[in-house]
């Protein structure tokens, strides 16, 4: 690819990022305060359409193995794969948020990070929600937080602040994944790996939806359709099969 060419790639990506930004974000917001009549972003046509990424599942056996693999943190792998959390709700978790007795994760918070320093505020939903654990996964946490205080992170650094995300080139996130050999991913990437686990257990759509955090069901409904495409439908073959068979 040409200097010319990437150049024009990345005008183009900037520019659908930026409208992207003014037509569901900043202006959509002063329109709903009322600062504004109309949203001027909405409807321009002829914009450089986006090209969906392609989502990568992994397999229990793959998850696993991913786990091994992250040492210290096979805990939080584990986490990411089996509940769903974005990695800065994971990594606001406190020990209080994990509730043992209930077998739930209480996630509010989200530590978003820049730089080398951490912004901590809402979920990207601005709603707090209650999170499954498997079991397995709570015995993980168990030994995960013992020793701590109830306000103390879950997953820290070795000084105890929040983890920042591991890097891309020679994080251990990467020499997990390429010494494995599982699919190239990245640990956002085990949210959609949670989503296809779930299909596969039959997991009602709604309370996926509840469980990611989504806004509405049709993110969850577009979510659960980019999954059908990509594994042939097989996850949801299985669940017709069960339900069927409980007639």
């Amino acid at each position: 690819m040409t200097a010319t060419a990437i150049a024009a790639y990345a005008c183009r990506s900037a520019v659908s990022k930026t409208m992207d930004c003014c037509d569901w974000g900043i202006l959509a917001d002063a329109v709903k305060g009322k600062r504004l009549a109309v949203n001027p972003a909405r409807g321009i046509e002829n914009l450089p359409r986006k090209t969906a990424k392609r989502r990568v599942y992994l397999s229990a056996e793959d998850v696993a193995r991913l786990a091994d693999e992250s040492g210290e943190h096979a805990t939080l792998v584990l986490t990411l794969a089996y509940c769903g959390l974005r990695w800065g709700e994971a990594v606001a978790l406190r020990v209080r948020d994990v509730e043992f007795l209930r077998r739930r994760l209480s996630v509010h918070e989200n530590a978003v990070q820049l730089g080398v320093h951490h912004a901590v505020g809402p979920t990207k939903g601005r709603k707090g929600r209650s999170v499954p654990v498997p079991a397995f996964v709570l015995d993980q946490l168990a030994t995960q937080c013992q020793g701590k205080a109830s306000g103390d992170l879950v997953f820290t650094t070795p000084c105890g602040g929040y983890l920042p995300r591991p890097k891309s080139a020679n994080g251990w996130f990467t020499r997990a994944v390429k010494t494995t050999g599982v699919q190239a991913i990245t640990p956002h990437d085990l949210r959609h790996t949670c989503a296809s686990l779930a299909i596969s257990a039959g997991v009602n759509v709604l309370a996926l939806q509840r469980m990611l955090g989504l806004e509405t069901a049709s993110n969850c409904k577009n979510r659960l359709t980019s999954l059908a495409v990509a594994e042939g439908f097989e996850p949801y073959f299985g669940v017709l099969v069960r339900g069927l068979n409980r007639l």
